[in-house]
């Protein structure tokens, strides 16, 4: 799809200057190959734009996105092992509950669903993985209908699958890629009840909002950043009035309401989990990984802004727009809103509430007390165990029951003081 971004739609998409345009299609076309796929691409990029074919089109498009990916994955990844929170996921998916010591269940949820219809193998899960990273490209697509139209559209959704959280980040699935789609979906609606304060699309606002909450605490940010984006916006007198604020926190707290019971039920166990888990490390440490987070998240989208300002070479106009856009459209408001306290919760509250916990004392004992379960997908169904490792009462130890076939009663008890994840063996 970034091939998009070669045809001179595409280029005047995102505020290429014409000569630079023109010299840089002459490239692809002195060959009669490149010729054809140029020609190709440019009438994809047609289709896209299209308001009468764009939307199966983008579907198609999707489709092809997730068959080639999951492809890659499965042939790129056959001599390895799935990442051990794919193969957590799978463990703890065959005990459903309303939460879990590290996460909430939503994960675990999907997967279970996902594996009582497809074959238990790693292709399955790596399907699976790209089918959730092209829901939320499809949900971006929708939700940029409201800010982009025709050429921009198809572009913006091609450099959007060059961030790797769309790729090879997203063949991981997991509890941070699970949100991908839940955010994108948070965010369309609320937009949309924003602006027109129906009570169906307050009500979604908050059934997605709770959804984002059931994949990753982290989600609470988002929230927060809706909120305010709210509040910085002209229009919230009118919205604050109107029944939609309420209605999306109480279908939010409704959908949410037996989590919460689970979580008071537990003591809260996902959290001492995180205290547990980032409880060490000095202050200076934690500094510089907070830094080097925020860095990071730049570096995400630092190759399709390498790509749109070396091809593209972008005007100034292009380039403002892009840096603060739509301030002069109502829609952008709460886009940008969004974007700026997004960011600053990140910076600030987000890290504040890690120095807290890596501040305070960390209990002894079993720092990384999570289940695992180290084992190939295709050796699931009975042929290895599951692996759940928990604290123990007793200090520096963990209880690691490996439960396999007549396995019950095997477990092992490990001094585990040190912060390394456990690795489930067969007993």
């Amino acid at each position: 799809m970034a091939s998009l971004i070669w045809t001179s739609p595409g280029r005047r998409a995102i505020g290429c200057r014409p000569d630079r345009a023109n010299r840089v299609l002459a490239m692809p076309a002195k060959t009669e190959g490149g010729g054809r796929a140029f020609a190709r691409v440019k009438r994809l990029l047609d289709a896209l734009a299209d308001p009468s074919r764009r939307e199966r089109t983008v579907v198609v498009v999707l489709l092809g996105y997730v068959a080639l990916w999951t492809l890659y994955g499965a042939i790129a990844k056959a001599s390895q092992d799935i990442h051990a929170d794919m193969s957590e996921q799978f463990a703890l998916g065959r005990e459903l509950a309303l939460g879990y010591p590290k996460h909430p269940p939503l994960a675990m949820l999907v997967v279970r669903a996902w594996f009582s219809v497809f074959p238990t193998a790693d292709w399955a899960y790596y399907l699976l993985a790209m089918v959730n990273v092209a829901l939320a490209l499809w949900i971006a697509w929708r939700l940029s209908a409201r800010f982009l139209d025709g050429e921009k559209r198809a572009v913006g959704l091609a450099l959007l699958t060059l961030v790797p959280f769309f790729n090879f980040h997203g063949l991981k699935f997991n509890v941070n890629t699970i949100l991908l789609p839940l955010w994108a979906a948070t965010t369309l609606w609320f937009l949309r009840s924003f602006e027109t304060r129906r009570p169906v699309d307050a009500a979604l606002a908050g059934l997605f909002a709770a959804a984002a909450m059931y994949g990753k605490y982290w989600s609470i940010f988002l929230l927060l950043g809706l909120g305010v984006a709210a509040l910085s916006d002209s229009r919230r007198a009118a919205y604050f009035r109107s029944p939609a604020p309420g209605v999306t926190i109480a279908v939010g707290a409704l959908a949410l309401a037996p989590h919460v019971a689970w979580l008071i039920a537990n003591d809260f166990a996902p959290f001492s989990y995180a205290m547990v888990l980032h409880g060490a490390g000095s202050l200076a440490s934690t500094l510089a990984d907070s830094v080097g987070y925020l860095a990071g998240s730049a570096a995400y989208v630092a190759l399709p802004l390498v790509i749109v300002f070396t091809t593209a070479r972008p005007s100034r106009a292009a380039v403002k727009d892009m840096a603060w856009p739509g301030l002069d459209r109502p829609t952008g408001r709460p886009a940008v809103g969004l974007a700026l306290v997004h960011v600053g919760f990140h910076a600030v509250a987000g890290h504040a509430a890690i120095l807290a916990g890596r501040c305070a004392r960390a209990p002894r004992g079993c720092r990384r007390a999570h289940a695992c379960a180290r084992l190939s997908l295709d050796h699931a169904g009975g042929r290895a165990g599951d692996c759940v490792a928990e604290p123990s009462r007793r200090s520096g130890a963990c209880v690691r029951a490996c439960l396999g076939p007549g396995g019950a009663d095997r477990t092992a008890v490990a001094r585990d003081d040190r912060p390394a994840t456990a690795h489930c063996q067969r007993l």
